[in-house]
């Protein structure tokens, strides 16, 4: 079994973290082909996104405290089971509704990665090192959407689209194969009353009554909202309006990633160099600032794949500074609830983000200027919030 905070078990932390990002991009590419085949609108198939994205969110309110009663370890390969029967609905659904139906099951799982191995970081890392470490992890599961569309779209060309979900199905079969005999239980304080409906409460109560975990969470969540934006409408865009091939469109998305994982590579520096509040309002602030290049780029008509692709570049930067710091920020306050603190961070970010991909889809007509219209309100919100709500970090609970 592996030894909490080693770099063999931050390495399986990591296969762990990346279901929601893979789960998210490796279909992209045959996006427009599953719409054809299944005879579905385009909005219908961007929902597949968007409810899976309101699925990770939700499903972690009740994993985070369920691994603070019962532990991590059993909460996490319950949700593998779960995710690897999801992946699977999905490979068989004969219509859009069936295939939305198993992205809710496949998000019920895939949603315990998330949560968990953020309160996993939480109890084996100390403060000064959890920020690296959650930088660590969110910059590999950086590469992993990347990696994803690229794989995606070679297994889409030569076995379908179904193949895609068949392959979440083995790689979620792999991590219960390599969780059981490796991964080891990090809570050695377990709460009994954890599920209970008033210690929920009172724990979700305390967070949500704490300015700065608030700041933290809105930080993070309208960042890393601009970026499910944009996974919505880049197929629709690249592929459907310039052009791309869905092969090519895969390796444009190495740009998008290595500038992610350039943030997550500065931004524990920054912090350790100007304090991690002030890191953070720099990470919202770029991110500000390239969503109001890319409306530039929509009102100018200056859209190629070149400016829709560099304009996401930056924003990729700053949404890599700011997402591991607003994890470490929020969750780092609360050792004694680190779980529901996860749980509840994690729920924020993804339901903003469904709601930006819900935004991105309703607007998808407009193109780039669709776009742009989210990427500017998630960038100046991230920026306030950082700016109004985050101060100095939160007393501990």
């Amino acid at each position: 079994m592996l030894r909490a905070g080693s770099p063999s078990a931050l390495v399986l932390l990591v296969a762990l973290a990346t279901m929601t990002s893979i789960s998210i991009a490796i279909y992209l590419p045959a996006m427009p082909t599953l719409a054809r085949e299944l005879d579905a609108p385009m909005e219908m198939v961007q929902l597949t996104v968007s409810v899976f994205l309101v699925g990770v969110g939700l499903g972690q309110l009740l994993y985070g405290p369920a691994s603070d009663r019962f532990g991590r370890r059993p909460a996490l390969l319950f949700g593998l089971v779960v995710y690897a029967a999801g992946s699977l609905a999905c490979a068989l659904a004969p219509t859009i509704g069936l295939l939305l139906a198993g992205r809710v099951l496949q998000a019920a799982g895939a949603c315990a990665g998330m949560a968990l191995v953020r309160a996993i970081i939480r109890d084996t890392y100390p403060r000064e090192r959890m920020a690296s470490a959650l930088s660590t992890v969110t910059g590999a599961m950086a590469i992993s959407p990347a990696l994803a569309p690229i794989l995606g779209s070679q297994i889409y060309l030569h076995f379908g689209w179904r193949a895609d979900f068949l392959f979440l199905a083995l790689f979620a079969l792999l991590l219960i194969a390599l969780a059981v005999p490796m991964l080891p239980e990090t809570n050695q304080n377990r709460d009994p009353q954890a599920l209970a409906p008033r210690r929920l409460a009172a724990n979700y109560g305390n967070l949500l009554g704490n300015r700065t975990f608030l700041g933290h969470l809105f930080s993070g969540g309208l960042t890393l909202a601009g970026t499910f934006a944009y996974t919505v409408a880049s197929p629709f865009i690249l592929i459907g309006q310039l052009g791309v091939r869905p092969d090519v469109y895969a390796f444009l998305m190495i740009s998008t990633t290595g500038a992610y994982v350039a943030g997550t590579w500065t931004a524990p520096r920054l912090a350790r160099r100007i304090g991690l509040e002030r890191a953070l309002r720099t990470g919202t602030a770029i991110c500000a600032a390239a969503a109001v290049l890319m409306a530039m780029i929509a009102l100018s008509g200056m859209v190629t794949v070149v400016t829709v692709v560099g304009g996401m570049t930056l924003y990729m930067v700053g949404m890599g500074m700011a997402l591991p710091l607003s994890m470490a920020g929020g969750i780092g306050p609360f050792p004694r609830i680190a779980g529901a603190a996860s749980a509840l961070i994690g729920a924020g970010q993804m339901v903003t983000g469904s709601l930006a991909s819900a935004a991105s889809a309703a607007v998808a007509g407009w193109g780039v200027g669709g776009l742009a219209a989210v990427l500017v309100g998630a960038g100046g919100g991230a920026v306030a919030a950082s700016v109004l709500l985050v101060r100095a970090p939160a007393d501990a609970t």
